[in-house]
């Protein structure tokens, strides 16, 4: 879920981290301007930050999807990273984790 009150605001996300749902802010203004390629967000000693990894869309139309990588970085140093695609669309953006073979 995603909402941004306008341009000037930053871009708020709800993710679920473990088995809690976490509000997320964004780390930069510019509302849903800063999407598209991907964005930083973070909350309670957590960042997670989505970043494209190839300019090629895996489908077509308004919001295609894109591979892209999500790095979780906790404050005590912990890192994750998934692969997979990212989309943004006019109601949500979601990293959805590319199936393994």
């Amino acid at each position: 879920m995603s909402n941004v009150p306008d341009e000037k605001a930053r871009a708020e996300r709800l993710a679920k981290i473990g088995e809690t749902a976490e509000r997320l802010a964004a780390r930069e203004t510019g509302g849903f301007d800063i999407l598209p390629k991907g964005a930083a967000f973070g909350t309670k000693g957590k960042i997670l930050s989505v970043a494209r990894t190839s300019d090629l869309p895996l489908g077509e139309g308004e919001s295609p999807p894109y591979p892209a990588e999500l790095l979780l970085q906790r404050a005590d140093g912990a890192e994750r990273t998934l692969s997979g695609r990212w989309t943004r669309g006019l109601i949500a953006t979601a990293l959805r984790r590319t199936p393994t073979a």
